[in-house]
C-alpha cells in the first residue's frame, strides 16, 4: 500500500444517522435480535482487557435486567435516535474513560484503546448474520456486504477510527480470525454470565405475587435460553470456551429458527418492535409534531436513566 493510498483509507469518514432503508433499522429493534444479544456481548468479554474490566466490576451478574435493558438502551439510540446517537456515544466514551482491563500480559489497558472499543461495535456484525441466517431473512453476498458497511457506520458512530475499521468483508474476516487466534480467550467471566441465566432472580419488574411461578418455570427456560445462546455463537467461538454443540443441537436449533422466522413473518410489526423503535419507526413513515415531541420524550427516558450507569 502506497502512503497516499494509506491516508486516503484511514481519511475520517463523517457517520450519518441511520434511517429506512438501512439494514439495522430493521434487524437491531427487530425482538428477535434479543435471541442473538449475548453472543457478541459474551465475545467482546473474551477479550481479556474487556473480560477483566467487567469482572471488577461486575454488574452483569449483580443487576442483570439493568444492565441489559441499560446495552438495549444504547442500541437503540445508536440506531433510531437520529442526531442523538453520537450523543449516546459521547457519554459512552465519557463513561468508559476511567475503566481498565488487565491483558495477558498483566498490563492494565484502558477500554478505550483502539483495539478494545473497535472491538465492541465490530464484533455485531457476526451476531447479525446469525439473526438474518437462522430467525430472519438470509442475506446473500450482496447484502452481506451492504450489512457490513452499516456496521462500519456504527463503528464511526462509537468513535472508532477508520483506520482501525477493515475495509471491506475479506478485511473484516482476516481481522476476525486474529482475533479469535490471538486475542480472544476461554474468559472465566463469560462462563460467570451464562451460569448466572440459569439461576436469574424475578425481573424488578415482575409483580411480587408471580415471583413464585418466576421460580418453578425459569429453570427449565434458563436451560432452553442458554442452550440457544451457544447455538448463537460461531463454532470457532465454542470451541475457545469450550461449550458442547453436536450435529443434533444444530440441526434442532435452526427447526426452532425456522419455527421462529415463520411466526415473525405473521406477526405484525407492531409486536416485533419495542416502544422506542416503533415510536422511531413511525415517525419516519409519517412525519409530524405529535410524533416527534413523543419520541424526543422517549429518547430523554432513556438518556436519563443511562446518564451514569454502565
Amino acid at each position: 500500500m502506497t502512503e497516499t493510498t494509506a491516508r486516503v483509507r484511514h481519511s475520517r469518514v463523517e457517520p450519518v444517522p441511520f434511517g429506512p432503508g438501512w439494514l439495522l433499522w430493521d434487524l437491531a429493534g427487530d425482538h428477535r435480535g434479543n435471541l442473538v444479544f449475548l453472543a457478541p456481548t459474551l465475545m467482546q468479554a473474551m477479550h481479556p482487557v474487556i473480560g477483566d474490566a467487567l469482572a471488577r466490576m461486575p454488574v452483569a451478574l449483580t443487576d442483570p435486567f439493568g444492565r441489559r435493558e441499560r446495552s438495549v438502551d444504547s442500541i437503540h439510540l445508536w440506531v433510531y435516535g437520529g442526531p442523538e446517537a453520537l450523543v449516546e456515544a459521547r457519554r459512552l466514551a465519557e463513561l468508559h474513560k476511567p475503566v481498565k482491563g488487565r491483558d495477558t500480559d498483566g498490563r492494565d489497558v484502558s477500554a478505550l484503546n483502539p483495539e478494545v472499543w473497535a472491538w465492541v461495535p465490530l464484533s455485531s456484525y457476526t451476531a447479525f448474520l446469525t439473526q438474518c441466517r437462522v430467525f430472519g431473512e438470509p442475506l446473500d453476498e450482496a447484502g452481506k456486504e451492504r450489512l457490513y458497511e452499516e456496521i462500519k457506520n456504527l463503528a464511526r458512530i462509537l468513535g472508532v477510527r477508520e483506520r482501525h475499521i477493515p475495509a471491506t468483508t475479506a478485511d473484516y474476516w482476516a481481522y476476525y480470525d486474529t482475533m479469535v487466534s490471538t486475542r480472544l480467550t476461554n474468559h472465566p467471566f463469560v462462563h460467570q454470565v451464562l451460569a448466572r441465566g440459569l439461576r436469574l432472580p424475578p425481573p424488578p419488574f415482575l409483580p411480587r405475587a408471580l415471583a413464585p411461578a418466576w421460580k418453578a418455570v425459569w429453570p427449565t427456560l434458563g436451560r432452553f435460553a442458554t442452550w440457544l445462546t451457544y447455538g448463537t455463537f460461531p463454532p470457532e467461538i465454542r470451541e475457545i470456551l469450550g461449550l458442547q454443540w453436536t450435529e443434533r443441537d444444530e440441526r434442532r436449533f435452526l427447526r426452532v429458527g425456522q419455527l421462529i422466522r415463520h411466526t415473525a413473518r405473521l406477526t405484525p410489526e407492531r409486536l416485533r418492535y419495542p416502544r422506542t423503535v416503533r415510536l422511531a419507526r413511525d415517525l419516519a413513515r409519517n412525519p409530524g409534531p405529535k410524533r416527534e415531541q413523543a419520541l424526543t420524550k422517549r429518547i430523554a427516558t432513556l438518556h436519563d436513566r443511562n446518564t451514569k450507569s454502565l
